[in-house]
Order: structure tokens, then sequence, then C-alpha cells
């Protein structure tokens, strides 16, 4: 399994603590993943390396105090892990990711064009980041636009299906009650998902989206 770093707008970002991105480095395979195979690597957030030796599972619970670790492997010196893909699940059953004991987001891992990158803030950073997907197929969905509740555009998905939401880093969290905000793109249903309560720490939050 082999990956290659590039630099695009819309993933996962390293922040100084002046709130600005100042990077990123999403990987992808330079081949698709074997079949039955889901593919990452592991990051820090704040530097955008690669963290060699950390253990990467899913869980089949996708909330914070997960349990049942159902499949974890360790990553190697370049950050890179590859898991047997698990039993696929409905839109409101996602899986974990949990990095070191530590519960890092939810989303659909599946082995054909799923990019299973997973961010680890040590710092004070608040970000959501994560895949758009055909409910149907998990195909990843291009042009997707995330809207905050005032219709203000906050991320629009690459062509890989990736968005990232940045609020900033240095600050902790932001605001007090749950956030929600609404998936969209022209041939499917929206749906709205939450950026949590308090908006606390960087979360991967993969989106499933019905076509019309």
């Amino acid at each position: 399994m082999r990956f290659a770093a590039v630099i695009i707008a819309a993933s996962l970002c390293a922040c100084s603590n002046d709130h600005r991105s100042v990077g990123a480095t999403p990987t992808t395979p330079t081949s698709p993943a074997p079949p039955g195979r889901v593919q990452g690597v592991v990051l820090d957030f704040q530097t955008a390396k690669p963290i060699p030796g950390a253990v990467v599972g899913f869980s089949k619970s996708p909330v914070v105090g997960f349990s049942e670790v159902i499949e974890s492997t360790v990553t190697d010196a370049d950050g890179r892990y590859s898991l047997p893909e698990p039993p696929a699940r409905g839109v409101n059953e996602p899986y974990g990711f949990v990095v070191d004991n530590q519960y890092l987001g939810r989303g659909y891992p599946r082995s054909r064009n799923y990019r299973g990158d997973v961010a680890v803030d040590r710092g004070k950073c608040v970000a959501r980041y994560g895949m758009v997907l055909d409910s149907r197929t998990y195909a990843p969905i291009v042009g997707a636009t995330a809207l905050d509740l005032g219709n203000q555009v906050r991320a629009t998905t690459d062509k890989d299906g990736w968005y990232r939401i940045d609020w900033g880093c240095g600050v902790g969290y932001v605001g007090f009650n749950t956030t929600w905000h609404i998936m969209s793109h022209p041939n499917y249903n929206s749906r709205n998902f939450a950026g949590g309560r308090g908006i606390i720490g960087t979360f991967r939050e993969d989106v499933m989206l019905d076509r019309k």
C-alpha cells in the first residue's frame, strides 16, 4: 500500500494559534484499495505529519464513550494503515474511528474510493471534516455543499467527496448549543448533520445523502 501526499484546500489542515489555516496534507492511494480493505493515514492535525505506531480501529459505537472496537491495527512508519472492510451499515449506523483509545469521529468505511484518513489534535483546534457519500452506492459525492442554518456556505466537497469546516485553533470550543449544518446537492435530498454541542474538538463526520 503506497500513498502520495497532496495539498488541497478542503481537507485535513494544520492550524496555528492565530486561528488561520496554514496547510493541508491529505493522502490518496496511488492505486485503489485491495477489495475488502480500507486504507488511510493517521495525521497530527496541527502539524499535518503522519503518526507512526498509532493503534487505529473501527468501533460499533459511533459516539464519544465508544465500546467494542471490532477491527484494529498499528500504523506503519508513514502513519499508514489498512483494515478489513467492516459490514455495511445504514445512514444512521456509522462506525466510530478510534485512535490510541480516543474517539475521533464517525464514518462509513468502505474499500472503494474511500479515504480513511483520521486527524489527531493534541491542542485546541475546532474542526469537522469527512466524506459525503451516496447512501446506496457509497460513492463519494462531488460538489455537495455544507451550509449553516443561516444558509452560509461553510464548505464544498472536492473531487474525492471530501470536505472540511474549520473554526480555528487555540479556541477550544465554539458556541454552547448543538450546532447543525445542512449538506445539500442538486441530485440528492438534503440532510442535517450536527457539528456537535459546543463544537468542541476536531472530529471526522461523514455524511450520507439519498438520491432524489
